[in-house]
């Protein structure tokens, strides 16, 4: 997954991300309840994880500059789900922009596998990241 984002940023002539502790723990914490939920949603249904900005908080970043994430499910046993996710977001306008998004400086990723099969994928893109005192 991050080797695909790093290859379609660098063919864009778009700088690497360098992968963020937090962010990743945001993002799987997220693509977990995704998978259990068996559904793509920005939303988590935890009040106090509802938004991304929750989920980041909650993760140890106290503020930051940017903030951007990108959702994806698939099901191929034949393809790895990171070249399929790519494959998607390049497609997607929306998606696009977040991953090939030069202010973003760091990532997150986190892919979660439901019971039926599907695999949960999320991505979260930021920059100037503050740390809280205690995560």
């Amino acid at each position: 997954m991050l080797e695909g984002a790093a290859r379609a940023r660098r063919d864009a002539g778009v700088p690497p991300l360098t992968v963020h502790e937090r962010l990743s723990r945001a993002a799987l914490g997220h693509a977990t309840e995704l998978a259990r939920r068996g559904e793509l949603d920005h939303t988590s249904e935890d009040p106090a994880q509802r938004t991304l900005v929750h989920r980041v908080r909650i993760a140890g970043v106290s503020s930051y500059s940017r903030l951007a994430e990108n959702l994806a499910s698939v099901l191929n046993p034949r393809v790895e789900p990171g070249e399929q996710v790519i494959r998607l977001w390049l497609d997607s306008p929306g998606h696009r922009a977040n991953l090939l998004d030069g202010a973003s400086d760091r990532t997150g990723v986190g892919a979660a596998l439901a019971t039926d099969g599907q695999w949960y994928v999320v991505q979260v893109f930021g920059a100037g990241l503050v740390p809280a005192s205690s995560p």
